[in-house]
């Protein structure tokens, strides 16, 4: 069994061996299996598929697809990379709205907020998406840990945010971006690929990074485990630097929005 860190911020302790996927059980395992099933159900296609639950571990379909990279892909730092991810995000809210979960459902959520809305990925990044740059598109969605309830447009606000991206050039060298990065460019692409203007989806980047600051910061010291392990490493720092920004970009205005 090969062990597979991933490519986001934290090594799971995933393994993978003969097309599954081995990851660590937790509370929510079991809700976020329901919601993987519900999915392969309505033919989504572009989430694992779930094989199996036991004491320790659950088990998935493994899902073939390129992971981000660092630096990014250059599919990922195109325009049509841009465009196809606004597209996939509509495609996930949309089918995603229209579930509904268990009343006894238990997700990694902080328990000191309250979170409504409808069910969402949540960890909607380029970390989290399988990209098939050849026939360019994304081919699949992983990492389900954090899917619960959120504010309609989370999931689309999370993936503007970090797809445009939404911060500053020292920001966005270290998320794996080159340069020059046509923000502008970027954001009417991904705003014609989901089919909304550019003015409403800064909104949702604002209100995402707004409730992502808030879930980090309401983490008590190992619950959640990942809000409280994000805590730790002080992103909600960094951040602040990513709202001013968008709301200077927000009060700025465009050229041409792509209503």
């Amino acid at each position: 069994m090969n062990h597979h860190p991933g490519a986001g911020l934290f090594d799971r302790g995933i393994q993978i061996a003969d097309g599954i996927v081995r990851r660590p059980r937790g509370y929510w395992s079991v809700s976020v299996n329901d919601l993987l099933q519900w999915l392969d159900r309505t033919g989504f296609g572009l989430s694992p598929k779930p094989a199996g639950l036991d004491e320790h571990f659950e088990y998935l379909q493994f899902v073939d697809g390129a992971d981000q990279e660092w630096p990014l892909l250059p599919f990922i730092q195109s325009l049509d990379g841009a465009r196809a991810a606004g597209a996939f995000v509509r495609k996930l809210e949309l089918t995603l709205a229209a579930y509904e979960p268990a009343e006894d459902a238990r997700w990694q959520l902080p328990m000191t907020m309250p979170v409504l809305g409808p069910i969402q990925h949540g960890d909607v990044g380029p970390w989290n998406l399988l990209w098939d740059s050849e026939r360019g598109e994304i081919c699949g969605i992983i990492d389900w840990d954090l899917a619960g309830p959120a504010p309609a447009g989370y999931d689309s606000g999370i993936l503007a945010w970090f797809m445009v991206p939404v911060m500053n050039d020292d920001r966005a060298y270290t998320r794996g971006f080159g340069t020059p990065i046509d923000r502008e460019e970027r954001l009417r692409a991904f705003c014609d690929g989901y089919g909304i203007g550019c003015g409403e989806t800064l909104d949702r980047v604002i209100a995402a990074q707004n409730e992502l600051s808030a879930r980090i910061l309401s983490a008590l010291e190992d619950h959640p485990p990942i809000y409280a392990a994000l805590k730790k490493l002080d992103l909600v720092e960094q951040f602040r630097g990513d709202m001013e920004f968008a709301l200077n970009w927000k009060n700025r205005g465009f050229e041409h929005d792509a209503d």
